[in-house]
């Protein structure tokens, strides 16, 4: 009988483990912000199904009615792992700011030390939860003025180790618990390239981008600067290679600091984070370019020109060749005619549709350029009047409110 009230409570803590977990799941996509929250009870609640239906195709069929099926196979495996190893992954959450489950895994695995037991928790990996901000700094005020690691206790900064005779070397003794990375630093910041090194490490330090980890690694790769980094992307660039250092100093590095905020909640995003941020910046350098030579065009003018802008677009000083080789008589002659016809449209059909309009100015205009090219008039320069007037009306109606400039009226007009 009292194993059978065992099997009873076991079962209850389950179906409520269950429904937790699948309300974390309903929370973690629809709260991106408080995501790292909802992982531990997805995990115990995944654990516990897999206790309730043992069997494959039993937990298949619940799979199917259950919020879980909202996540990935790969997450879930990786859930599954997480409540396994409950306690240990509980004490590890408090360490990071990691949301994908896959990547929380990785870096629990990379902990667990493989003389260890898998299904018992190394504790003395996980770091305590004292922050650096609240360490204390010694039990009474006779005690030395030691400055103790608040991540590892077991390790006072004020030791001796590889890192104490580097500039800051405290500093990144308290972020790089764990002997490999401490004696990495140390040994490439003893050869010529350390101080190269040493100062990106410092860069991203100040920038906030270095926080403490125990995680081992022996590279020289992108984790020295960001150790939340994605194993795949970190292992892209070798710090100790010039050419690779040099993209990281100025052009990956600086994606970093702007982007920070975002690494850090979202670290295993990093790639497509930098990629959207670079692209941004490109996009902006190029729009730069264009506005700087824009104005040196429109400087350098004759005083006899003015700029000529159609719906957002300068077709005078012309930018580039998208529409071939034209002058400003030419552009001028365009400009009018699609004014004159666009105006004349309004007030005959009382339709301000831009569509419409567009359709009936290309339509009247059309059959010149027919007999241009019919009597082997190709190249003659009213054809590319005629381009113009219908490369115009495509602008328009790509954005109607988009800014005019438009070339005045020549003074004869009343003559004609």
């Amino acid at each position: 009988m009292a194993n059978e009230h065992g099997a009873q409570v076991l079962q209850m803590d389950d179906e409520r483990l269950i429904r937790d977990g699948e309300a974390a799941v309903d929370l973690y996509n629809k709260d991106l912000k408080n995501a790292r929250a909802r992982i531990m009870p997805m995990a115990r609640g995944l654990c516990a199904a897999k206790r309730k239906y043992p069997a494959t195709q039993d937990f298949g069929d619940w799979l199917t009615t259950s919020s879980y099926r909202e996540i990935e196979n790969d997450d879930r495996a990786a859930l599954i792992k997480l409540g396994e190893h409950d306690d240990f992954a509980t004490k590890f959450m408090r360490t990071t700011n990691l949301i994908s489950p896959q990547t929380i895994w990785d870096a629990i695995k990379d902990l667990m030390s493989t003389s260890y037991d898998t299904k018992s928790t190394p504790v003395s990996t996980i770091p305590p939860e004292t922050s650096p901000a609240t360490a204390p700094a010694g039990e009474n005020e006779n005690q030395p003025a030691e400055n103790n690691d608040p991540i590892n206790p077991k390790s006072p900064a004020g030791r001796k180790s590889m890192l104490s005779a580097l500039p800051r070397g405290d500093e990144l003794a308290k972020m790089f618990v764990s002997k490999k990375p401490r004696a990495l630093i140390g040994r490439i910041c003893e050869g010529r390239k350390g101080k190269p090194i040493l100062d990106l490490i410092h860069r991203a330090l100040d920038a906030g981008l270095i926080t403490p980890t125990t995680a081992e690694f022996n590279t020289p790769s992108l984790y020295l600067l960001f150790p939340l980094a994605p194993l795949s992307y970190a292992r892209r660039f070798d710090l100790t290679n010039a050419k690779q250092r040099e993209d990281v100093t100025e052009n990956i590095l600086p994606a970093m600091i702007a982007c920070r905020d975002k690494l850090l909640m979202t670290p295993e995003d990093m790639l497509n984070i930098l990629n959207t941020y670079m692209a941004e910046q490109q996009a902006n350098r190029r729009e730069e370019e264009a506005k700087n030579k824009r104005n040196e065009a429109i400087a350098s003018l004759p005083t006899d020109q003015c700029q000529i802008i159609m719906y957002g677009t300068t077709l005078w000083p012309r930018m580039d060749n998208r529409q071939g080789e034209y002058d400003y008589d030419q552009v001028r002659a365009a400009v009018w005619t699609f004014r004159d016809l666009d105006n004349w449209n309004r007030q005959i059909s009382g339709d301000n549709g831009v569509g419409s309009r567009g359709i009936r100015i290309r339509l009247s205009t059309k059959w010149y350029s027919e007999y241009l090219i019919r009597n082997n008039e190709r190249g003659n320069p009213v054809r590319r009047i005629m381009t113009l007037i219908h490369y115009i009306t495509r602008l328009m109606e790509a954005g109607p409110e988009a800014e005019c400039k438009w070339p005045p009226y020549p003074t004869a007009e009343a003559e004609w």
